[in-house]
């Protein structure tokens, strides 16, 4: 039996921290509290871990993890929202997207760490 996949791990715990949402209305204050609790769970997960990201490199995984929500099938206010568009991968150290790539396999930001680790190598 295979072990699970980190990002399994991950959406696990945010399936479990975010359903206090499920039947809230979805308005700014809504997707403030619902990106605080994806940062949360992500920087609480890599406490727990034996390797360490950059604060950026974190920031860039809740913000791919808080676009990449659909909120009673509304994807619009979430997409355009403030928290949406804090990180940027090109800011990123090599060290941190290697390791992100590793982390990430099977995810929605899988491809976007493979596009800028072969952007960066050219």
């Amino acid at each position: 039996m295979n072990s699970p996949l980190f990002i399994q791990l991950l959406e696990r715990l945010l399936n479990q921290k975010l359903q206090k949402f499920k039947h809230k209305e979805l308005n700014s204050d809504t997707a403030d509290e619902l990106y605080f609790s994806i940062k949360e769970a992500v920087f609480d997960l890599f406490k727990k871990c034996d390797f360490d990201l950059t604060e950026k490199s974190k920031l860039f995984v809740t913000s791919k993890l808080f676009r990449g929500l659909t909120f009673n099938g509304k994807e619009d206010l979430l997409a355009e929202h403030f928290h949406s568009r804090n990180a940027d991968i090109k800011q990123l150290p090599e060290d941190d997207l290697r390791l992100l790539k590793q982390l990430m396999v099977a995810s929605a930001m899988e491809e976007d760490i493979d596009n800028e680790l072969k952007r960066r190598s050219y």
